[in-house]
């Protein structure tokens, strides 16, 4: 998704950096896991959004990159709880599955999510909450889907440009969610009550994750589009008259599905 210009390149980088690391003072999500002292933060949507405006590489380095300077200079929070410490390859991991799924690269962008659940279902805690996966496996399965569905489906039809960014989004979130669970499990060793408990609470933090991230991106490739259009008008001194803001998005996302098919 970066231009090819370097200065534009560096000018993104430094944005998406800046933007991801300030959004830590966002309001969190309070209570994880049962947790009083562990909250979800504002910047999970950032670390899908990063992977699909900055691709998989970029996106992951720049989510990597924020958050691990959030907690070099709160050292104290890593000394406090080792969570923390590894908390940014969730984040990053987000951003490399999103950027890999926008990318229509779908079996390279399933490889993370897949291994999580193996890992997930390896363990004693696992196997006995093995339903806790629910949302991961089926984030996967309508990712893989979607281009087969799209037209089966009124709704899916005519929304097609926004549900495929969703589609990754979920994606993605959900990558970055079982990641921490699994981490969650070995840092602090949970039993399996703590999962079952949130077994119906986090599918909904993770959609409403997936949505803004897909909301947010959905209005970007909007605006750029009707920046063009704009341009459209000054370079050729026409009227231009934008009949269907939708065709854009649908249009951006439409050539990626191709390929697909």
């Amino acid at each position: 998704m970066i231009s090819g210009d370097k200065k534009i390149q560096k000018l993104h980088l430094v944005i998406a950096f800046v933007a991801t690391y300030f959004a830590i003072w966002l309001p969190g999500i309070q209570g994880v896991l049962g947790m009083e002292n562990v909250k979800i933060s504002s910047t999970l949507i950032f670390g899908t959004l990063n992977g699909l405006l900055l691709g998989p590489i970029y996106g992951a380095i720049v989510s990597l990159a924020a958050i691990s300077a959030y907690r070099i200079v709160h050292v104290d929070m890593i000394l406090n709880n080792p969570f923390y410490l590894i908390s940014p390859l969730f984040l990053a991991s987000a951003s490399f599955v999103a950027g890999l799924a926008i990318a229509g690269k779908k079996k390279k962008a399933i490889i993370l999510p897949c291994l999580l659940i193996a890992i997930w279902f390896a363990t004693g805690v696992g196997r006995e909450v093995f339903y806790y996966p629910w949302l991961h496996i089926l984030s996967i399965v309508f990712f893989l889907t979607f281009t087969r569905i799209e037209n089966k489906i009124s709704f899916f039809s005519k929304n097609k440009g926004y549900l495929y960014l969703f589609a990754c989004s979920l994606l993605a979130a959900s990558t970055d969610h079982l990641a921490g669970s699994l981490s969650a499990l070995f840092i602090f060793d949970l039993g399996s009550s703590m999962y079952k408990e949130v077994i119906f609470v986090y599918p909904l933090e993770r959609i409403l994750i997936a949505t803004i991230s897909a909301l947010i991106f959905y209005a970007f490739i909007v605006w750029i589009n009707l920046l063009k259009a704009n341009a459209s008008v000054l370079n050729e001194k026409e009227e231009h008259n934008v009949k269907d803001v939708m065709d854009y998005i649908n249009s951006e996302v439409k050539d990626i599905i191709e390929k697909e098919k």
